[in-house]
């Protein structure tokens, strides 16, 4: 996949091949698909559980290479791609022909933009609103004022002086007094001739492709990062995860589906069988949590589904062995209650 061109109808296959090892129990059953393969596919911090996207794979993977050839000018793949194909891998010109080693160059160049920011030296190959060369964001994706009609299509070049130095007055027209004072705050480097770009974000602890990857997801938005403090089994983690997605066969989650007649708890509780009810409400669940406080194991009640995640986030900072127990209790009431089901 990084040094190869291969089809994408290929690898939708092969992902088809993994939806379906994951879903179907065996050859002849079809298992219900609780959560979709895009939200399987995101990465653990952002709620998912890691799998990778083979599409989105392949370009952080080839990201590598075109690193390699943007940073290393000496090197002989550069010399040669750049003599035929020019020193730009995002220029938008469209060969009819060109080598698979130039495309796989430009598809890595392509998923490589997103984690890269450019010092400004002339300014000529620097986009002014597609490409990050004032902080960590793009104008493009910055919520903030510009007069688009002066810089659409335009590089940063056009808002520097014969001496390669910002002009004071083309900035403020373009981006207003307060943008403007940010962008002349940058120093530009014309000694240093073109354009380079460089990593906003370091590598340490993470491969390069790693990295790119994660960037295509956005920033981190999982609300239940305490669950990875408790430090798990991967078979109750894995439930947890279900539960806090609304993604297991509780009753009345067969019942919107028409595929059971009630929608009450298998223990007999007499209550709806919901994620709440199962975190929380079930009688065998108390039950339980009663004799394991009876042996020592003090577990607190709680009364609702918010009560209870925010009472596990504390636990997660303060006592991860209670917050352990009570994940596992969870599991366990369940599994024995419909076995059936699982």
């Amino acid at each position: 996949m990084a040094h190869t061109e291969v089809p994408n109808s290929v690898l939708r296959n092969i992902e088809k091949l993994a939806r379906r090892f994951l879903r179907h129990k065996d050859s002849n059953s079809k298992g219900m698909h609780y959560v979709s393969w895009r939200e399987l596919c995101l990465p653990r911090d952002m709620g998912g559980l890691g799998f990778h996207d083979l599409i989105a794979w392949k370009g952080a993977l080839r990201a590598r290479l075109a690193w390699t050839v943007i940073n290393d000018p000496d090197s002989l793949l550069h010399k040669v791609v750049t003599a035929k194909y020019g020193a730009d891998p995002w220029e938008n010109i469209r060969r009819t022909r060109c080598s698979a080693t130039w495309k796989i160059i430009r598809e890595g160049a392509d998923a490589l933009a997103g984690i890269l920011r450019w010092k400004v030296g002339d300014g000529r190959r620097v986009r002014i609103l597609q490409d990050c060369w004032i902080l960590d964001r793009r104008i493009e994706r910055w919520p903030t004022f510009v007069n688009v009609e002066a810089v659409d299509n335009a590089h940063v070049n056009h808002l520097l002086d014969d001496n390669f130095q910002w002009n004071a007055d083309v900035v403020e027209h373009c981006f207003g007094t307060i943008m403007a004072q940010r962008i002349l705050n940058i120093v530009t480097t014309p000694s240093a001739g073109a354009d380079q770009p460089e990593l906003i974000k370091s590598c340490f602890g993470s491969s390069l492709a790693a990295v790119v990857y994660r960037d295509k997801f956005g920033p981190a938005n999982f609300e239940f990062g305490w669950m990875h403090k408790l430090k798990l089994h991967p078979r109750e983690k894995f439930h947890w995860w279900r539960l806090l997605r609304d993604a297991i066969p509780t009753n009345m989650w067969l019942l919107r589906r028409g595929l059971s007649g009630t929608g009450d708890c298998s223990w007999g509780c007499g209550g709806e069988e919901n994620t709440e009810h199962c975190i929380t409400r079930c009688s065998k669940l108390r039950e339980v949590l009663d004799i394991l406080g009876k042996w020592g194991f003090v577990l607190p009640f709680f009364d609702t589904l918010e009560m209870a995640l925010d009472g596990l986030a504390i636990l997660a900072e303060t006592n991860r062995n209670l917050g352990a127990l009570y994940c596992y209790a969870v599991y366990h009431v369940w599994y024995c209650g419909v076995p059936e089901m699982n």
